[in-house]
């Protein structure tokens, strides 16, 4: 089976008078594995990876026209993954080129839900290593035209476990990397707690980030509280607080805190107006 559908081949079979084992000794040239070709492993796995394997069999058939059972993609996705996980802890090269990518370290975290067969919906995590080299600074009114440079390599590996099980397979991870010293490990996270935790016990010494849009979610939720949802208001203080937070960091949201603390909401008013009325 390939990318364009069935393919039949006639080829020899070759085995060792011995009684050794034999095999279809083109199959390495022309890159077949079992029945199914490279490519349509490759996308079999890409969109199992995304969507169940029913979907990934229609999605399959749609695009190129290939039919395969569901079992038939679980079976050879599943395969795949016992392989990587069987590959990652040997690999060597891996480590070399990355010792060799210009760059600092980053070290990103996350998590999703799957949906498991032998227990139902349950935590994905997901951390992606990579290194990257540093952009060029941006003026205020350009914060959203920057671009950070391409990664020159990523590495990325998930777990279904907890948040305490998973995180000691970082440092192992990143050893294997030639990575020892955490100091020089840049840590990105969305400021969920479990996130923090892991990192403080497990990367102590790194540099915790907490990206932008997810700091710039908070201050919105901060302005909305004090001046009410889509007000004028709002969006004045929102915008003064996601500029100082881009100039100046953790200290320029303490100013703009220590700012806001002076206005009294809205409910608040009107709870004190209501007690000193008669």
């Amino acid at each position: 089976m390939s990318a364009v559908g069935v393919i039949p081949i006639r080829r020899r079979y070759w085995q060792c008078r011995c009684g050794g084992g034999g095999s279809y000794a083109v199959d390495a040239v022309l890159g077949i594995e079992g029945r199914f070709s490279k490519t349509v492993q490759k996308h079999c796995c890409h969109l199992g990876s995304d969507f169940g394997f029913a979907a990934t069999i229609e999605h399959l058939r749609e695009m190129l026209g290939v039919s395969v059972s569901a079992e038939t993609a679980r079976t050879m996705v599943e395969g795949h993954g016992r392989a990587m996980a069987s590959f990652q802890p040997k690999d060597v090269e891996t480590g070399k080129a990355f010792a060799e990518a210009a760059g600092a370290v980053e070290f990103a975290v996350d998590a999703g839900k799957v949906n498991t067969r032998e227990e139902g919906w349950k935590d994905l995590k997901i951390a992606v290593i990579s290194k990257r080299e540093a952009g060029e600074p941006t003026a205020l009114a350009k914060w959203d035209k920057q671009r950070l440079p391409t990664a020159t390599l990523v590495i990325a590996f998930a777990m279904i476990a907890t948040a305490k099980t998973f995180r000691r397979s970082w440092r192992k991870r990143l050893r294997g990397l030639g990575v020892t010293c955490m100091a020089g490990v840049q840590a990105l996270g969305d400021g969920a707690g479990w996130i923090w935790q892991s990192v403080e016990r497990a990367l102590t010494g790194c540099t915790q980030t907490l990206d932008f849009y997810h700091a710039c979610e908070h201050l919105s939720h901060c302005a909305e509280g004090i001046f009410g949802e889509g007000t004028t208001e709002m969006r004045t203080a929102f915008e003064h607080g996601r500029g100082l937070l881009l100039l100046q960091g953790w200290d320029g949201v303490c100013q703009w805190v220590g700012e806001l603390l002076t206005v009294e909401a809205q409910s608040e008013q009107e709870r004190r107006r209501r007690i000193r009325q008669p």
